[in-house]
């Protein structure tokens, strides 16, 4: 987790030490102490590379500028990490644009930043985006459990009849094992009722502790993975991060 703020960078410490997202700097490596709190021009002044090169990026920036916002969170893409931002001003609105997901404020947050993002909390509760996180997750797990039902139950009838068409009668008629009210039978009722089913179920236990999803996700990857034809990069792995 990450603090870009514009306050006095002993008022951004203080904070980012309550809340958690700054540990004990005597814990830690020099070198990591170092890197974890920056000030707006000093992290500016770092090229690319140089940021590429710290050992952490910093946990916090105070006096920060809308470009420094979205400079940490090239950075961060950089280094294959899944962003979500947070903001309610307007000068956040180009770093939401370019997080993988912008939340902005409901209540006290811009037009310009709601706008931008992909999440609205109309609470300005922060909490409330695990649930959105949660609920998120589970109607995308819910969509892909319909999708692969039904795409198993059609290509199995679809086979079906097509064995059919290598088999003939006396009157060299093709023999379809299933009827078309056999078909109608399997959509409507004993495919129809779980599908609805599907789509209702709750979430799993450990639904939070999965890592994010990546954007290029496809819902058939199961069945691409399983076959072998999945490419690398629609599955990477990326460590959730939260900008501010």
């Amino acid at each position: 987790m990450h603090m870009l703020t514009g306050d006095h960078p002993g008022t951004a410490e203080k904070i980012a030490q309550q809340v958690g997202i700054l540990p004990d700097l005597q814990q830690v490596a020099v070198d990591v102490a170092r890197a974890m709190i920056f000030t707006g021009n000093q992290f500016d002044n770092l090229s690319d590379e140089e940021v590429d090169a710290l050992p952490v990026l910093p946990r916090v920036v105070a006096r920060c500028a809308p470009q420094i916002k979205v400079n940490m969170i090239n950075a961060l893409h950089r280094r294959g990490r899944f962003v979500a931002m947070t903001g309610d001003g307007v000068s956040d609105s180009p770093s939401l644009k370019i997080a993988d997901v912008g939340i902005a404020m409901g209540q006290s947050g811009s037009d310009v930043a709601k706008d931008a993002s992909d999440i609205v909390l109309t609470d300005d509760n922060f909490a409330s985006t695990l649930n959105a996180i949660e609920e998120g997750r589970r109607i995308f797990d819910n969509i892909q459990r319909f999708v692969l039902h039904l795409l198993s139950e059609n290509v199995a009838q679809a086979c079906t009849l097509l064995i059919g068409r290598a088999f003939k009668d006396e009157s060299d008629q093709s023999v379809f094992p299933l009827s078309p009210v056999e078909i109608l039978w399997v959509i409507m009722i004993t495919s129809g009722l779980p599908d609805m089913g599907l789509g209702m179920e709750i979430a799993a236990p450990d639904i939070m502790d999965r890592p994010p999803q990546s954007v290029r996700f496809i819902l058939l990857s199961p069945i691409s993975k399983l076959f072998g034809i999945a490419n690398r990069h629609l599955h990477r792995k990326k460590e959730f991060s939260h900008g501010r």
